[in-house]
């Protein structure tokens, strides 16, 4: 049983983490640039869904991502999902 972000326990679990850490993360300059179900070409992908984001720079992710808003938001998931990883890369 894979569980991801969009596989919360309950609705109301997946409101309470999203109704907290979505205005965090748009007032940071989310994009979500993809979310779905891949489509895995070779090995095996350990998830449902994959979300990709992007922000407007990795400062602005890390200054997000430490903020007392989003660490608050993130209590709200916990203990809710099995996350895989969480990883950022800069991008050029």
């Amino acid at each position: 049983d894979h569980r991801d972000l969009h596989s919360f326990p309950t609705r109301r679990s997946s409101d309470l983490y999203r109704g907290k850490a979505g205005p965090v993360a748009r007032a940071a300059g989310i994009t979500i640039v993809a979310r779905g179900v891949p489509t895995v070409l070779e090995g095996e992908w350990p998830s449902e869904t994959v979300t990709i984001e992007q922000f407007t720079s990795m400062d602005a992710l890390l200054e997000f991502w430490h903020s007392d808003e989003y660490q608050a938001a993130k209590k709200y998931r916990e203990g809710q999902l099995d996350l895989n990883f969480i990883v950022a890369i800069e991008g050029n």
